[in-house]
């Protein structure tokens, strides 16, 4: 599952305040998982020319429901974060996820555009891909945006 929202992590790197996109439409399970984990998380205090500030990000939080005897529990299966605002001179960073190696794009448009890419496996009895399928693609636009008060 797919949460997406916006975060504003203050200049200690703890989160100050979030906001769910569509909160009415997400199962209450699934509001009281981030309800209780988000305002936990730690990221490296989000800097601006060497001074602590807080950052206004839109983020991605990927859920996944893992069976746990005869019922299912939520796991964390990543975030992703991304400045509200394109061209940014920052980024905030979580303190303990280490962020997969990505292509780069030219300067150009690197700032501008970002995507989330579900992609689908079959995967043989030797645990080997047989066969791998991009079903569906979101492409989203940064738009300029300020810092947010801090």
């Amino acid at each position: 599952m797919l949460v997406s929202g916006r975060i504003i992590v203050g200049p200690d790197g703890k989160p100050r305040e979030y906001e769910l996109k569509d909160p009415e439409k997400l199962p209450e399970n699934v509001r009281r998982f981030l309800e209780f984990h988000i305002p936990r998380w730690e990221f490296d205090p989000p800097l601006l020319d060497n001074k602590p500030v807080a950052l206004d990000n839109l983020m991605d939080i990927h859920l996944k429901a893992v069976r746990e005897g005869e019922g299912m529990r939520f796991q964390l299966a990543g975030a992703s974060f991304r400045p509200s605002a394109a061209k940014t001179p920052y980024e905030i960073r979580p303190r303990r996820m280490k962020p997969p190696a990505f292509p780069t794009l030219p300067d150009s448009v690197a700032g501008d555009v970002g995507a989330v890419v579900y992609v689908v496996l079959k995967i043989g009895p030797h645990g080997k891909v047989l066969e791998a399928l991009d079903e569906q693609v979101n492409l989203h636009f940064v738009p300029d945006a300020q810092v947010a008060d801090a």
